[in-house]
C-alpha cells in the first residue's frame, strides 16, 4: 500500500468549474460572521452561534489551516463563487490516520448558497 505523502500543501487558489477555493483572510470577517451567527448554519456543527469576538478567533485559526503537516492535521479553505470573493462556505480535509490512509471531509455553506451543488463541486 502506498503511504500518505506529507506535508500536503496545495497550491492556492484552487479553481473548479464555478468555484474558487482559497485560504481564509482576515477580511473575510463579515461573511464569516454572517454565517456563524445563524442558528440554522451551526445546527449540525460542533459549536454554537458565534459573536464577533468568537468569529475573530475562528478566522485566526482558519488563516493558519492551509496545509496538513502531520497525522490528525487539517486544512480548511474558503469557498467563493467568482467573480465575487465573498466567502459562501468552507471545506475541510483532515488526515485521521496516515497508517490506515483514513481521513474525513466536511463542509458548511451559507443557507443562500445551498442547493447549487457547490459542496459536491468543492469536494471533487
Amino acid at each position: 500500500m502506498d503511504s500518505v505523502r506529507l506535508p500536503l500543501r496545495p497550491t492556492y487558489p484552487i479553481r473548479t468549474e464555478r468555484l474558487l477555493l482559497r485560504p481564509f483572510v482576515e477580511s473575510d470577517f463579515d461573511a464569516v460572521l454572517d454565517m456563524q451567527s445563524r442558528t440554522e448554519f451551526v445546527r449540525y456543527l460542533m459549536w454554537d452561534v458565534m459573536d464577533r469576538e468568537a468569529v475573530a478567533s475562528f478566522i485566526g485559526r482558519r488563516v493558519r489551516q492551509t496545509s496538513i503537516e502531520a497525522e490528525d492535521g487539517a486544512l480548511v479553505v474558503a469557498i467563493t463563487v467568482p467573480p465575487s470573493d465573498r466567502v459562501v462556505g468552507e471545506i475541510m480535509l483532515r488526515l485521521s490516520s496516515a497508517t490506515h490512509r483514513q481521513g474525513e471531509i466536511g463542509w458548511s455553506l451559507h443557507p443562500d448558497a445551498q442547493g447549487h451543488g457547490y459542496a459536491t463541486e468543492a469536494a471533487r
